[in-house]
């Protein structure tokens, strides 16, 4: 054997008990997949009146979890011709994505396309930190494989769609189809679902709220890559891209009964906690009338707002009179203004039920529960 050869082959065998060193450090510390079986997202709680309306609703994240058979097609579609257009015939890897991808991010000298698979990103998002570094990478690989070797394609699909980041604290296809569109991602068109589709890569550049131009750019090219994957024909394209970008985002009527919320909080926080609470997805049904609380609301500012205009007049006349006498104290007096507030519980006598309560003027600036706490704050 020739001194080459033999360097060569001491080479190799080091090169491999150091490869094999590597991959038991990545394999010691990778995450297991068996913390799915029982992983539950956070979700949204949310809150009804009597008649069964949302009232409002509490989270963490503002997600909905969804079956993969209520997930329109067209989003299915869109997301996997822009985000991995293989999945259903790779392994967790697609080796020959990772190529092009640099080959394309090399010719443009930025990141404009990304290597990673559905299967990669989920394991990115449930398992790991943002870190970047080649050892985060490598165990991102072998969690994919892992992923993929224990569940099947639709369950990682439909993960990935009820997980994935759309922007605007939308976490997951319906919360995203609610936040940008006011509906449920059952009634979502082509042309929606492209939008949707276009932003998990960069929520921020591609909003419609923030970057109408961008969005729309986004969701042609992504329109584009469903007709070329075969999801779509030529004619939908066209279609799809003629409808206009809306970017303007919904107008939410403020929550009403916000200090009944609040109030309601105080007794489920120490009972559940605040995890439970903000992250359960839970349903609480109250005795709340979301039309009684509007009602009441309406009454108690107009009548804090009347009131306000007579004292005005009643001030202002005071001012006269003080600054005839030339009472410094008086007009000191006329001259300050302190808001008035007021409060206001309607209770059904037969059952004891809470119909509206209205704490103040505004949640917003105070917090003081003046229907709850006023004589408790008195007496203390």
């Amino acid at each position: 054997m020739s001194r080459r050869t033999l360097l060569l082959g001491s080479l190799f065998l080091l090169a491999w008990g150091f490869g094999m060193v590597f991959l038991h450090q990545l394999l010691l510390n990778l995450p297991t997949t068996d913390a799915l079986e029982t992983y539950t997202p956070p979700l949204v709680t949310k809150i009804y009146d009597i008649h069964g309306e949302i009232i409002t609703e509490l989270f963490t994240q503002r997600r909905t979890v969804m079956p993969l058979a209520e997930i329109p097609v067209n989003l299915q579609n869109a997301i996997l011709a822009t985000e991995d257009e293989h999945f259903f015939s790779h392994w967790g890897i697609n080796l020959r994505g990772i190529a092009r991808a640099g080959l394309v991010n090399l010719r443009h000298g930025k990141v404009v396309e990304g290597g990673s698979t559905i299967t990669q990103q989920l394991s990115k998002v449930l398992f790991f930190t943002p870190e970047r570094s080649l050892s985060r990478k490598m165990r991102e690989l072998l969690l994919a494989i892992q992923l993929e070797h224990n569940y099947s394609k639709e369950e990682i699909l439909q993960m990935y769609l009820n997980q994935i980041y759309f922007g605007h604290g939308a976490y997951g296809v319906e919360a995203a189809a609610r936040t940008f569109f006011g509906k449920h991602a059952r009634e979502l068109t082509l042309s929606d679902c492209a939008l949707l589709g276009g932003l998990p890569r960069s929520p921020r550049s591609y909003s419609p709220f923030l970057n109408p131009q961008g969005a729309q750019r986004r969701r042609s090219w992504v329109l584009s890559r469903m007709r070329r994957s075969g999801f779509i024909s030529t004619k939908e394209e066209s279609e799809a891209n003629l409808v206009p970008i809306n970017s303007q985002k919904l107008q939410v009527l403020p929550p009403a009964g916000a200090y009944f919320v609040e109030y309601l909080r105080q007794i489920l926080e120490p009972k559940y906690g605040e995890n439970a609470l903000y992250q359960g997805g839970y349903s609480i049904y109250t005795t709340l009338d979301v039309k009684m609380q509007r009602a009441a609301e309406e009454v108690m500012n107009k009548a804090l707002s009347d009131f306000d205009v007579e004292r005005a007049k009643v001030r202002e006349q005071e001012l006269k009179e003080a600054k005839k006498t030339k009472n410094a104290l008086l007009v000191d007096i006329a001259t300050t203004t302190v808001k008035v507030q007021g409060a206001l519980v309607a209770i059904d006598p037969h059952t004891g039920g809470i119909r509206a309560m209205v704490g103040g003027r505004d949640f917003k600036e105070s917090q003081f529960n003046r229907a709850t706490q006023a004589q408790r704050h008195e007496s203390g």
